[in-house]
């Protein structure tokens, strides 16, 4: 049986602006002189709230402060002529890494130009981020 997103029905909808701010508000899409804006940090206290408090609200990906890159740890402990390693590794359980799976309740997620039909029937929309397209601000409003 084949399914696309479009048929998905979500219970909540998540849409933002996708600025490429990841957490370090910086380097936005690849410039060196480019810092987000303040209105884009909305999009980690969001993650945090629907993923229950598993994703941190100051970012969400291994680069943001107070959580580790995992590669980092293993070059520093592990000799390289031990590469590539057979079973892995264990990392200390107070090492915070970042996970790559979080509880989520029934969640899709859309960019800022989302359109009425593509919406659905959610029972709770959140928006978030820096900008919204006008046609997707009318959506929201009409949906209610």
């Amino acid at each position: 049986m084949e399914w696309s997103h479009s048929e998905a029905n979500a219970d909540i909808v998540f849409i933002y602006a996708d600025d490429s701010n990841y957490g370090q508000n910086e380097r936005l899409y690849g410039n060196r002189h480019l810092r987000a804006e303040d209105a884009s940090l909305s999009v980690f206290q969001v993650w945090h709230l629907l993923s229950h408090g598993t994703i941190p609200a100051h970012g969400s990906c291994m680069f943001i402060s107070r959580y580790s890159f995992p590669r980092h740890q293993l070059k520093a402990n592990t000799a390289a002529d031990r590469f590539p390693l057979e079973r892995g590794t264990v990392f200390e359980a107070e090492h915070r890494v970042h996970s790559l799976f979080d509880p989520m309740n029934n969640v899709l997620v859309f960019d800022e130009t989302v359109t009425e039909q593509e919406l659905g029937q959610p029972k709770l929309i959140v928006v978030a981020g820096s900008r919204l397209s006008v046609e997707t601000l009318t959506a929201v409003r009409q949906s209610g």
